[in-house]
């Protein structure tokens, strides 16, 4: 089973603002929906609905990595 951990909703959440608030990415906002299949048709939450957040693993951001300086060790 996936770790959990849960949230807490201010008024005009929204699936995709929460995944950004947390994440940092609006990548994740399918798997917050999964989570929560209660509230799949919720647009704007009001405050106060506990929602359950997956735990995810995020990989090293290699997007700025100087290649040719990159040493590869056999």
């Amino acid at each position: 089973m996936a770790t959990l951990f849960s949230y807490t909703t201010v008024q005009g959440d929204a699936f995709d603002s929460i995944s950004w608030d947390l994440f940092r990415t609006e990548k994740y906002t399918g798997s917050i929906m999964e989570a929560n299949p209660t509230f799949v048709d919720v647009i704007n939450f009001d405050a106060g609905i506990t929602l359950t957040i997956p735990v995810v693993v995020s990989a090293p951001n290699v997007s700025n990595v100087d290649w040719g300086q990159l040493i590869v060790t056999a």
